[in-house]
């Protein structure tokens, strides 16, 4: 009885581990669905659609155009944009759906089609989700390549830009002048991302003579990091400037943190036990240097000793003291930060702690999630459980 109790344990503690063929790959695909191309994103988990949706069914709805953005909702819902299956900035909003609903209702029973048993309305997100496509940044007519003059953007990673961008300015006189009342924000460093991002929408790099559309991860950490701040002196995040307007398709070498700074020697003591042996600072927090972060990192001490996830540590020390890799700092991995927070938080609202809005998992992405690092606990309870299971055998 003791064996079949530890085997039902193992099972239900890793059902995906110890299940052959139910663990997904986290290997982004492309969309190969023609009725899905241009809905703002390249890639999702579930090619052939998630569980429960006839993508054939679904094609057919899109292609009725019986709504203006059909589209989106089909093909958010059927073949999602690639990332955490939880999170709602890439699902389409209930007011959306609610909508294409009710205008497909009798292009639907003339046609003799039937809504999508599975897609209920009522369970989709209603605040930061998908409500239609993103800011069409893309189409502004080809121009001339010219050097970047605006001081503020001088040592950003490209150094072409071309005007006008997408807010409208048609110079880079008129957009520096806009761009420099973020200044006082750059300076008390309260993102990273900050400056990187604001180049990215005023003065854009030039592809082609067009601007390269902005990041929508990267929006997402500058807001992250600087939107409380701006919130303490009562100023929202620019409307202008809202991250579920842009796309993640122009998102360029998001593995590394492309700000100044240096790699060094990890000598923290939270971190200390961790796989790797040089961090990169100042981090995406502004700390500056590994006394200061260690300080910040002491404050989760508790948590981390009453073992609530055991990637709470990994991950506050991904952003705190991030792995120096090329001479850069390795942006946090979003997946690892879903881990930690299902984990923890819970535990955390008992208290009455609120998990940290600097470390809100939306602002990070999935391309920086090192594979093997977080299959290493994983496999320990592989081989935990295979030992039992011989053990078993054997007696």
């Amino acid at each position: 009885m003791k064996h079949f109790f530890l085997v039902v344990l193992c099972m239900q503690v890793f059902p995906r581990q110890v299940q052959p063929g139910k663990d997904e790959s986290t290997t982004c695909k492309p969309v190969t669905a023609s009725f899905c191309q241009g809905v703002g994103y390249k890639t999702t988990l579930y090619p052939s659609g998630v569980q429960g949706f006839n993508v054939q069914q679904i094609g057919q709805i899109v292609q009725m155009a019986c709504s203006p953005h059909v589209d989106i909702l089909m093909c958010r819902v059927a073949m999602p944009e690639c990332g955490s299956g939880n999170e709602s900035r890439v699902k389409p909003c209930r007011a959306l759906c609610e909508k294409v609903k009710k205008d497909c209702e009798s292009t639907l029973r003339a046609k003799r089609l039937s809504w999508p048993a599975t897609l209920h309305c009522e369970n989709l997100p209603q605040t930061d989700c998908v409500q239609g496509p993103p800011a069409p940044v893309t189409q502004a007519p080809s121009g001339t390549c010219q050097p970047i003059t605006v001081p503020l953007c001088e040592d950003v990673s490209y150094t072409n830009t071309v005007l006008p961008n997408i807010l409208g300015h048609k110079s880079q006189e008129e957009a520096g002048l806009v761009i420099h009342q973020f200044f006082p924000l750059i300076k008390v460093e309260c993102s990273p991302q900050l400056k990187p991002f604001l180049c990215s929408v005023y003065i854009p790099k030039c592809v082609s003579g067009r601007p390269q559309p902005p990041c929508r991860t990267l929006c997402e950490q500058a807001r992250s990091g600087c939107g409380r701040l701006m919130s303490k002196f009562d100023f929202p995040w620019p409307e202008a400037l809202k991250c579920e307007s842009f796309t993640t398709e122009s998102c360029e070498e998001p593995l590394l943190i492309n700000v100044p700074g240096t790699c060094q020697t990890k000598t923290a003591p939270f971190c200390r036990d961790l796989p790797y042996t040089e961090a990169f600072l100042p981090n995406g927090l502004g700390h500056k240097t590994q006394e200061e972060t260690n300080l910040a990192l002491n404050e989760f001490l508790p948590l981390v000793e009453l073992g609530c996830s055991a990637h709470l540590k990994p991950f506050l020390c991904s952003v705190h003291l991030p792995k120096c890799v090329s001479g850069k700092g390795l942006t946090p991995c979003r997946t690892l930060c879903e881990q930690a927070r299902s984990g923890c938080e819970p535990l955390m609202n008992k208290f009455g702690i609120r998990w940290p809005e600097n470390l809100k998992c939306e602002a990070f992405t999935t391309d920086s999630c090192e594979e093997v690092h977080l299959l290493n606990l994983s496999m320990f309870f592989y081989f935990v459980c295979f030992l039992f299971y011989v053990s078993v055998i054997w007696t």
